[in-house]
């Protein structure tokens, strides 16, 4: 169960309360990357991919909840700080969806023109059927320009608003379902949150407008 005391604003949180988060992430998301699984409901297993390495290239692909705290810079100073010296981008528009990225074109052109060992694909929860639906069309359509580059997709899960907070479940299986649809690394975000409530029940990491993430 997901512990949901006051989470937007969180009391008496234990310092340190930012390793915990940055914890949880890595421990699952490193072996998620490596491959898929029949049951959407747990995340696949295995190696980091090789592919990862020092030097890779990275674009990010979604909206302000990517864009919220310079999500694409934190990946670059993680890189730098182990010493991978990775080239990250973003291709980041308030609000879209991947249909909405694809409608613009600036995406596509981001991706044609160099090359990407991983594209980061995020949008809303999409935790309904018919957005649901709408990630896993899209998310594939540009799945065939990545594969075309020389990369990989990687579905970036993120979490619903705080005021559906029971639907983390449903938000995780529209990721997983997308990444599994074309074999694409699944990053479920969401899930380190619900990790970290776990021991942390007063993370404050919904910000004010209990959607954005806090820092």
């Amino acid at each position: 169960m997901v512990a949901t005391g006051n989470i937007s604003r969180g009391k008496g949180v234990r310092h340190g309360w930012r390793t915990t988060v940055l914890a949880r992430y890595l421990a699952l998301v490193l072996p998620a990357c490596a491959g898929s699984s029949a049951d959407v409901t747990s995340p696949p297993s295995g190696s980091p991919p090789a592919g990862l390495g020092r030097g890779a290239r990275v674009l990010f692909i979604g909206n302000s909840l990517t864009a919220g705290n310079d999500l694409p810079g934190m990946v670059r100073s993680l890189a730098e700080a182990a010493g991978l010296d990775w080239h990250v981008e973003a291709e980041l528009h308030g609000g879209a969806g991947l249909q909405q990225h694809w409608e613009r074109g600036r995406a596509q052109a981001r991706i044609r023109a160099e090359r990407w060992d991983a594209v980061v694909l995020q949008q809303g929860p999409s935790s309904l059927p018919d957005s649901r639906e709408n990630l896993r069309r899209w998310a594939g359509e540009f799945d065939l320009l990545v594969r075309e580059a020389g990369g990989r997709s990687a579905l970036y899960m993120v979490w619903p608003e705080s005021g559906r907070i029971a639907w983390f479940d449903r938000v995780r299986d529209s990721y997983a379902l997308a990444a599994r649809d074309f074999q694409g690394w699944f990053l479920p975000a969401g899930d380190s949150w619900r990790a970290a409530w776990a021991e942390e029940p007063e993370l404050p990491l919904y910000g004010s407008d209990g959607f954005h993430p806090t820092p």
